[in-house]
C-alpha cells in the first residue's frame, strides 16, 4: 500500500533532523578537537617560556618559525630540540610517578562527562 502524502512528509523531516542533528555533532567534534590543539600549542609555549613574551614578539616568534618550517635542517633540529625532556613545573607530580588504576579511573570518568 502507497504512503500518503503526510507520512512520506513526516519521514522527510524526521531525516532532515537526524542529518541537522548529525551536522551538528560534527561542527562540535571539529570545534572540540581545534580547541584541544589550540590548549597544547599555548601548553607547549608555556613549557617553552614564551607565555611571558610581548604578544608581538611571540607572533613574530612564531611567524620567524612558520618561515622556516620548509628547511629541512630546521625541522630536524626542532625535533631534536623537542625530543628533551619537557620540564615540569615546581610542585606538579612527575610524569615519571607510578598512577593506580583509581587514579585511571578517576580521570577516564571525568573526561567521559565532557
Amino acid at each position: 500500500m502507497a504512503r500518503s502524502l503526510a507520512e512520506r512528509l513526516r519521514a522527510h523531516e524526521q531525516q532532515k533532523a537526524r542529518l541537522a542533528e548529525q551536522e551538528a555533532k560534527l561542527k562540535a567534534d571539529e570545534r572540540k578537537a581545534r580547541t584541544r590543539q589550540l590548549i597544547q600549542a599555548g601548553g607547549l609555549i608555556d613549557k617553552a617560556g614564551l607565555l611571558e613574551l610581548d604578544p608581538n614578539a611571540l607572533y613574530g616568534a612564531l611567524l620567524s618559525l612558520r618561515d622556516g618550517a620548509g628547511d629541512p635542517e630546521q625541522v630536524r633540529n626542532g625535533r631534536r630540540w623537542g625530543a628533551a625532556p619537557l620540564p615540569t613545573r615546581p610542585g606538579w607530580p612527575s610524569k615519571a610517578r607510578k598512577r593506580s588504576s583509581g587514579e585511571f579511573a578517576a580521570r577516564a570518568k571525568c573526561r567521559s562527562r565532557h
